[in-house]
């Protein structure tokens, strides 16, 4: 993992920016306000048409690019454990996240708690600034936050994924959504469905407006408004998006 890593069992250990850094930076915010928390899942096989190098190429910007566009945050980025896929590793010998409820006796749920909860005996935390965002298996995980835990996160930013029938909705949140259209993992039709469920869930507007390149915003009468970034590619991570999901968890 990339960035600051958060090993089941450890403390924040061999990152970019390691304990000492993170309290450098605390030091140096204090005096602007609590810092916010984004935590980051991004786990996937990867792109059937992409090379392994050129894919994890590519997560190394996505993951580094956070903490660039949002210095003053706290960002982690969890680490998966093996779990059985559901479109391929079905024995599940790869990383991968809880996609439902009970799924592993809701193993990732209390990692993601147990993580808060360091975090907050660690540091000054400002709870209503606390974020999630993941990529394909880390985008289903993203929904079931979204699920279960819609009082602990602001705001929601998965990819690479589709809101599961077994996962309700609870609460209106705002959520980013972004994906492509020529995913042939997380078939984009089934995205659709699921940035259209959201809106009406959420009470968005039927016209949307522009929110940055390829990106749309779709505001709520709920105060959960929906954005989207929509790209011609596949199952890739495309970090373009990531100073658009900053912009969105800040606003």
């Amino acid at each position: 993992m990339f960035g600051h890593n958060y090993l089941r069992g450890s403390e924040f250990v061999r990152g970019r920016a390691g304990p000492d850094k993170m309290d450098d930076r605390w030091r140096r915010t204090r005096g602007t306000g609590l810092p916010s928390i984004v935590i980051n899942q991004i786990e996937a096989a990867g792109d059937l048409r992409v090379s392994r190098s050129r894919w994890e190429h590519a997560f190394r910007r996505a993951w580094d690019g956070v903490q660039s566009y949002w210095p003053e945050a706290i960002v982690v980025y969890p680490q998966g454990l093996p779990t059985p896929g559901i479109v391929m590793d079905f024995e599940g010998k790869k990383p991968g996240w809880q996609r439902e409820p009970g799924q592993e006796h809701d193993r990732d749920l209390k990692f993601i708690d147990a993580i808060l909860a360091t975090l907050r005996e660690k540091y000054s935390i400002d709870e209503s600034r606390i974020y999630a965002t993941g990529f394909s298996n880390g985008g289903l995980f993203t929904y079931l936050l979204l699920s279960q835990r819609a009082n602990v996160f602001a705001a929601y930013a998965p990819s690479g994924s589709v809101l599961l029938p077994q996962v309700p909705l609870a609460q209106a949140r705002p959520v980013f959504h972004y994906g492509g259209q020529s995913d042939r993992l997380a078939r984009f039709d089934k995205q659709q469905a699921t940035i259209d469920q959201l809106r009406k869930f959420n009470g968005c507007s039927a016209q949307g407006e522009w929110y940055g390149s390829n990106c749309t915003l779709y505001r709520s009468a709920k105060g959960a408004p929906v954005a989207t970034f929509i790209h011609s590619g596949g199952h890739f991570y495309p970090p373009a998006v990531t100073p658009l999901i900053v912009k969105f968890f800040q606003d």
